[in-house]
């Protein structure tokens, strides 16, 4: 299975023995790969109605290619290993 967007969301979370809770309002960082590259952002929701937003760590909005996209949520303090 490919994509042309991936995203892995850090984001606050809990379990309570058999289920994860994951704070998925507020903001927080990230990565974005697209087309080979990847680079740092930052999400932000402001309630679990709206869509995410993402942008750049200096503020500049993404732009998702066209095609499949990939959203992985991890908790903050989870390795990731881009290979």
């Amino acid at each position: 299975v490919t994509f042309e967007n991936v995203l892995v969301l850090r984001s606050e979370t809990t379990t309570d023995g058999s289920r994860v809770f994951m704070d998925l309002t507020g903001s927080g960082g990230g990565y974005f790969a697209c087309g080979g590259q990847m680079v740092q952002i930052l999400w932000h929701r402001n309630s679990a109605n709206e869509p995410f937003s993402y942008t750049l760590t200096d503020g500049t909005p993404i732009t998702l290619e066209v095609g499949r996209s990939y959203v992985a949520i991890v908790p903050l303090d989870a390795s990731v290993t881009i290979q």
